[in-house]
């Protein structure tokens, strides 16, 4: 595998993925728009995307500048007439070798999302490299995404 230090004005690509478990596959990565900034981890639910101030679709890898942050927006969207509850896993770098030096503010935080009925859920995160970052072709960062129960996600938020 191409190994090489990221020099102070190289991007990184890095691949975005998700495993769903029980839950249907809606999430989606944006980036964030320009003109209407969201503060790290601001999270909500809307009935219109329009209601979330996302830029471009992201075709699963974003390019990430070296020398800031890249802020993003998940979107999850609830198409059922149900709401649904997940939690995301901790992510998993792939090559592993390539886990050092990238910091990914994301959804793996031990915390239980709901997404009410026919809702489009967002959160805003953000992946950043560090200085001497091994870039790897392809890294690829991967959440699996499960479902949980009503019951169990009201237990988890009363601990």
């Amino acid at each position: 595998m191409a190994r090489h230090a990221s020099s102070a004005s190289s991007p990184v690509q890095i691949a975005l993925a998700w495993e769903y478990v029980n839950l249907p596959q809606t999430m989606a990565v944006y980036t964030q728009a320009s003109d209407r900034p969201l503060p790290l981890w601001k999270m909500g639910a809307v009935a219109d995307l329009s209601g979330i101030p996302v830029g471009n679709l992201i075709d699963g890898t974003v390019t990430i500048p070296a020398t800031s942050p890249a802020r993003l927006i998940l979107v999850f969207h609830n198409t059922t007439d149900q709401p649904l509850y997940f939690f995301a896993a901790p992510h998993q770098a792939a090559p592993p070798e390539a886990s050092l030096g990238f910091k990914f503010h994301c959804l793996c935080l031990g915390s239980v999302y709901k997404v009410p009925p026919h809702r489009y859920w967002y959160r805003a995160v953000e992946l950043s490299i560090g200085p001497g970052f091994q870039t790897h072709t392809p890294l690829r960062l991967t959440h699996a995404l499960v479902a949980v129960d009503a019951k169990r996600a009201r237990e988890s938020v009363e601990k």
